[in-house]
């Protein structure tokens, strides 16, 4: 049987969200029957020759059509014509519709817009491109796409407004691999032994270090807890254009000491059976993947009240509003003494399973 070729938009080298979706969507999916390929707009991808070795091609994109229109269709035409079935254009906010407009002039039978925020992440002219996105958003027709896909109801909001009907727009669950976050003590054990930690509190957050994960939140907060309480530790996962900016809070604050900035990890579940409280205090998010992670990990989770409510899936998260007083006494009286291996299996039960979810996937990829 000849595989179906799909190509995917929205990967980059910050290992973020929707990156992670993707390739966790790429490791699971029969590769006998569908072969991924893939754009990015990074100028590199530490994870390329892993791609490469199963098969995938890379195209490092230099042309943005918001930028420059023609010189990016006719970098995009040159990708187009190795003859894919799909192209899967994971995004977060509108730019432009010159992908979705050439994807149609090349005949490619399906085109899917999948949304993953609810916000701009971009640091830079936030407003502009605010406009910019409310713009098209407002000028959509339901045949600039085949398919329209969001990790969230929030999401979908977001993206397409009230222009492409409800009954066309599909929520599809962002799913993790359960058995990869499942609790393992051994492992909280080793990793706290190693850092010191045996005898602290331990908070953790794993985000791009941008506007949209509000990191000046989290170390204002954890700078009250730390007075209150010496026990308390804080780890941040993740990099980004403001993680200089916090270092310098964090030692404006004189609490850089009790803070383990890791960086990127390739292994966050490690972090995360260390971890005693997780918390994602965003000004917005499609979803926030990394919480259905958390309580895979069952960790007991606190989350601004902009996240979507479906990224409660065991009960575990509580969302708060942006108030740091609430915030710290939240986490003051936080009881984090309950049995944390049952909770992989209540997120399996959720609908929030790779191996499950990727079944659904592959079905909506064969409809062709």
């Amino acid at each position: 049987m000849k595989k179906i070729r799909i190509l995917q938009t929205g990967i980059a080298n910050t290992g973020g969200g929707t990156t992670q979706y993707i390739l966790n969507n790429w490791k699971n999916i029969n590769h006998e029957l569908f072969q991924f390929d893939f754009i990015t707009y990074s100028d590199k991808l530490d994870f390329a020759e892993d791609l490469i070795s199963q098969g995938c091609k890379i195209y490092y994109m230099k042309n943005r059509a918001e930028n420059d229109k023609a010189a990016a269709r006719e970098e995009l035409r040159k990708v187009f014509s190795n003859g894919y079935d799909i192209i899967h254009l994971n995004t977060s906010y509108w730019k432009s519709l010159e992908m979705e407009r050439l994807a149609k002039e090349c005949n490619i039978r399906r085109i899917i817009v999948h949304s993953h925020n609810t916000g701009i992440y971009d640091e830079s002219d936030r407003e502009e491109k605010l406009a910019k996105h409310n713009l098209i958003r407002n000028s959509l027709t339901e045949d600039i796409a085949t398919d329209y896909w969001a990790c969230s109801k929030k999401a979908a909001e977001w993206l397409y407004g009230n222009n492409i009907p409800k009954n066309k727009i599909r929520i599809m669950n962002n799913a993790i691999d359960t058995e990869r976050f499942s609790y393992n003590a051994s492992v909280r054990d080793r990793c706290r032994e190693q850092n010191g930690w045996e005898n602290n509190i331990l908070i953790g957050h794993i985000g791009r270090f941008s506007y949209q994960k509000n990191h000046e939140f989290i170390i204002d907060v954890f700078n009250k807890l730390s007075k209150l309480d010496s026990r308390y530790r804080l780890v941040l996962i993740g990099k980004g254009p403001k993680e200089q900016e916090i270092k310098e809070l964090a030692l404006e604050y004189n609490i850089d000491e009790k803070i383990k900035f890791l960086g990127y990890t390739d292994v966050p579940e490690k972090w995360m059976q260390a971890m005693d409280i997780f918390i994602l205090p965003s000004h917005f998010e499609g979803l926030g993947l990394v919480l259905i992670e958390a309580q895979a990990s069952g960790l007991p989770c606190f989350a601004s009240d902009t996240v979507p409510k479906e990224a409660d899936v065991t009960g575990l998260v509580e969302y708060i509003e942006l108030c740091r007083e609430d915030w710290v006494k939240k986490i003051l009286t936080c009881n984090e003494n309950f049995d944390r291996e049952k909770y992989c299996i209540k997120v399996e039960q959720s609908g929030y399973e790779i191996r499950k979810q990727i079944k659904v996937i592959e079905e909506a990829y064969m409809n062709i």
